[in-house]
């Protein structure tokens, strides 16, 4: 990969002025103070001016307050507070003048992001926005800066409004100018900026140029299939070499449909058969049988999308065998589609849905009805592709939560957690309920004991690697943190939270796409990465499609220099490969997007008061 050149620059746009010092008001924060308001705020500031040691907590403010003390410390004696100062400074600028304006809005995860109006549509308002940041790796203070298109009440969510978005192009297709309109747009505002706030304060300012940071290569996703044949396309692998590792092709097919849906469900069987498009070959190419009325399908006819259907169904269905059922039905039947997958779940039947609306659509189904094939293969337990990996006795545990709540109080309760289990390589394991509980102490009990029982179960792998969501609360990461300690078990345990919903953007300017490469990480200080799960191809380096933002990768356990940091990215990259949802499912590992999914379920199950149904199960039946 030497070869391979890059100059990648982040949405990141520093102070050109690193070394200042400002005065707050503060006071020592005595026992079991709460918060007063957002004007005084908690920080661990030294007790003494210039002292580097000896911090203690205060409330700090930039007026004065009562019983409290002018204290003036340098720009890293406390980051956070500093990131706090540099937002009030941006937002004394902005109301000093009139040329840029302010949208309404506060962010529930980002209290220091600022968002500016550019553009109004009969949609929505495109904004951009500015957020304090400091970059550890280096040691520099600025603001990100990010796009975001807010859609006005009662408008839906259409083509026109993902075009706004930047998500899609001028015809409706993935937009894979995103990242030069991003640049654009951005520089355009920067130049604004700098008109119209600069300077923030009298040694203050804030640069016009994007901050570039040094990025490398992890080793590019091979994937794995039928008599160790390897590709580096999932789709042309299994069309060439078949599945890595095939189901009981003793298949019966049933079919679940109204009347209504009768002509839809032929187009399908003829999809799925390899009869209609030449972008899918049959079910055959995963070793699977064609669909055959009279030998393995049974047709069941529903009446109506009713709960009492469904049980009528159900009852129609085979018990012997290996069965699958697919049904057909229109995309706003919400509530029929969680209620089958629900009682399906029941009887560990496994389900495959198609909207109306897919098949309707030329396009779209013609590309779709590949990923239809490869999910059906893949809940019926097969394995389509492996990623090569050299961390062959490596177990990934994705950890998952949800909540259900009262509905008129808002009120948590219970507790769900479950986990997902994958290897390295990509290869699904199995689901692990890990808590269900409506007491907040005895849930937490319940995961650490759980999780304990997966360590020792589990004693054929070398390194287990849990992968935490970012909304995942600390509470939990101790609890599972002290079990693992507690069993002092001789396989070696990593902890590693997964962000993907980045606030980070990276631009190549050695490409006329501006997208980084598909492998590419950055540090961001010695526990935060990003990495590129989605980019550039090394073989063809122009873009096709509207490239993800990178992952924040942060290493909560252990975090020591012994740490292979590369090592674990790696691991995370392959797992970006092994989504078995789609052939072109590249964003997210699948430690991540397993347990997303099966939260969606929960939520939805719960939504409509149906029964929590996740269980022990060794078959990927939410794909």
């Amino acid at each position: 990969m030497s070869e391979i050149k890059q100059n990648i620059v982040l949405n990141f746009l520093p102070l050109n002025e690193q070394d200042f010092s400002f005065t707050v008001y503060r006071r020592l924060v005595e026992h079991q103070e709460k918060k007063w308001s957002d004007n005084i705020r908690r920080y661990n500031l030294p007790r003494n001016q210039g002292e580097s040691e000896n911090f203690t907590s205060y409330w700090v403010s930039f007026s004065q307050f009562e019983n409290s003390e002018s204290f003036t410390i340098e720009a890293n004696t406390n980051n956070y507070l500093t990131e706090w100062y540099i937002h009030l400074l941006l937002h004394q600028r902005i109301n000093e003048q009139q040329s840029i304006k302010q949208y309404n809005h506060r962010s529930d995860f980002n209290e220091l992001r600022t968002y500016f109006e550019i553009e109004r549509f009969p949609e929505g308002t495109r904004s951009v926005w500015l957020e304090p940041y400091f970059l550890k790796k280096k040691h520099k203070f600025g603001f990100l800066i990010g796009f975001r298109f807010f859609l006005n009440k009662n408008q839906p969510f259409n083509k026109r409004v993902q075009q706004l978005s930047f998500s899609l192009d001028n015809d409706g297709r993935s937009n894979k100018n995103f990242h030069i309109d991003s640049f654009k747009y951005f520089k355009e505002f920067i130049g604004r900026l700098n008109n119209s706030i600069n300077p923030l304060a009298n040694s203050i300012s804030i640069s016009q140029s994007f901050e570039p940071i040094e990025s490398d290569l992890l080793a590019t996703k091979i994937y794995e299939f039928a008599y160790g044949k390897t590709s580096n396309s999932q789709f042309n692998g299994i069309m060439s070499n078949g599945p890595f590792q095939q189901v009981n092709n003793n298949l019966q097919y049933v079919f679940l449909f109204r009347e209504a849906e009768k002509s839809l469900m032929l187009e399908l069987m003829k999809a799925l058969n390899g009869d209609k498009y030449n972008t899918f070959k049959g079910l055959e190419k995963f070793n699977l049988p064609r669909i055959t009325p009279k030998e393995n399908l049974t047709a069941i006819r529903i009446a109506d999308f009713s709960d009492e259907e469904i049980e009528r169904a159900v009852a129609e269905i085979p018990t012997q065998g290996n069965r699958v059922v697919i049904s057909v039905f229109p995309r706003n039947e919400e509530r029929f589609y969680y209620s089958l997958k629900n009682r399906c779940l029941k009887d560990n039947i496994l389900l495959q849905v198609i909207h109306n609306e897919t098949i309707l659509n030329e396009y779209i189904f013609k590309w779709s009805v590949s990923s239809i094939g490869l999910q059906i293969f893949s809940k019926l337990g097969g394995t389509p592709w492996l990623v090569k990996s050299t961390q062959q006795k490596t177990l990934m545990i994705g950890i998952g939560h949800s909540q259900s709540r009262n509905p008129n109080t808002n009120q948590i309760q219970r507790f769900y957690a479950y986990s997902v289990l994958v290897e390295s390589t990509g290869k699904f394991v199995s689901i692990k309920p890990l808590a269900n509980h409506s007491n907040k102490s005895e849930y937490l009990n319940e995961i650490a004991n759980n999780v304990g029982a997966l360590i020792e179960e589990n004693q054929s792998y070398s390194k287990i690697v849990f992968h935490l969501p970012y909304k995942i609360r600390q509470e939990e990461i101790d609890t599972i943190k002290e079990v693992i300690q507690q069993k002092n078990s001789s396989v070696s345990v990593a902890m590693i939270r997964i962000n993907d919903t980045s606030k980070f953007l990276g631009f190549n300017l050695l490409q006329n796409s501006l997208a980084p490469y598909e492998s590419t990480f950055a540090e961001l200080s010695f526990h935060e990465f990003l990495v590129w799960t989605e980019g550039l191809n090394f073989h063809s380096p122009n873009a096709n499609k509207r490239y993800a933002h990178p992952l924040i990768i942060e290493f909560l356990h252990p975090r020591g220099t012994e740490v292979n940091h590369s090592e674990h990215l790696q691991e995370i990259l392959n797992l970006s490969g092994a989504n078995f949802r789609g052939f072109n499912a590249k964003a997210l590992p699948v430690s991540l997007f397993y347990p997303k999914l099966i939260s969606d379920f929960n939520k939805n199950f719960n939504d409509f008061n149906l029964e929590q149904v996740i269980t022990d199960n060794n078959k990927p039946w939410f794909l």
